[in-house]
């Protein structure tokens, strides 16, 4: 904002009620001050029109500059202001307009705020509700040669222990899931299951039949079953069979996740 400061005046010069020079300024009318620019004195003075013209386009000389002396800024003294023509909008987020229906949530919202993606909100219940933990793992391969027509344990040899038979702790738990590497080789539908050692008639989990490669199998999340559920600690193992007892397939592994 240009500032006029206007110089001292002495002499036949006098500002008027409206702020109007009345007279004109000569040069030993003026004792100190500063002129507009592009106003020069000259011998015969200078009027205000000619200090207003030189003013134009650097400052409005009306009312309003007396009145922005008392320290005050309203809207009557700034106009419009700032507008959104004045805005880069693409520099930022505008009040967003749009909802999602219940059951979901917004995901992303446009830079005008009015349209945007919704997701399915996540869902679970009881135990740890959506928090897992792995509590079994085996990555031992073995051959089953000739597994046989009837569940047969997979690693039952000694150095087999560690990695079969897991002791697991159900508590707070309600589902469990099972993933598991398995090489079919042989003729006959194969079937693999986890069940409790102690008693092989408490079945954590059995696989459809198959003839093809499980890579992997997925038991995808189940509810625990009801010899499972609770505060129970119990030993897992893992079984196989085949319809063709010659058959030779290769287990690979497993994992037991539970939430």
């Amino acid at each position: 904002m240009a500032v006029l400061l206007f110089p001292t005046v002495h002499g036949h010069a006098a500002i008027t009620a409206n702020g109007d020079y009345q007279g004109t300024i000569s040069a030993n009318n003026i004792s100190a001050g500063v002129l507009p620019i592009g106003v020069s004195i000259s011998a015969g003075g200078v009027s205000f029109s000619t200090i207003a013209t030189a003013l134009d386009g650097k400052q409005a000389t009306d009312a309003d500059l007396d009145d922005l002396a008392d320290g005050s800024l309203t809207a009557s003294k700034i106009g419009d202001g700032l507008g959104l023509s004045q805005i880069d909008e693409t520099g930022f987020q505008q009040r967003a307009s749009f909802s999602c229906a219940a059951g979901s949530s917004i995901r992303v919202i446009d830079q005008g705020g009015s349209t945007g993606t919704c997701e399915t909100d996540d869902t679970g219940s009881g135990g740890n509700a959506t928090v897992s933990h792995m509590v079994a793992y085996a990555a031992l391969t073995k051959t089953m040669t000739n597994i046989g027509t009837a569940y047969k344990d997979i690693y039952v040899a000694l150095a087999d222990l560690g990695n079969d038979r897991h002791l697991i702790d159900f508590a707070g738990a309600a589902s469990f899931r099972i993933v598991a590497t398995w090489d079919y080789v042989g003729s006959g539908a194969q079937q693999i299951r986890w069940v409790n050692l102690d008693d092989n008639l408490e079945i954590l989990y059995e696989s459809a039949t198959f003839t093809a490669d499980q890579d992997p199998l997925d038991s995808g999340w189940t509810v625990l079953p009801a010899a499972f559920s609770g505060a129970v600690v119990k030993t897992i193992e893992m079984q196989g069979k085949s319809a063709t007892a010659a058959d030779d397939p290769v287990a690979k592994g497993f994992r037991i996740y539970l939430k």
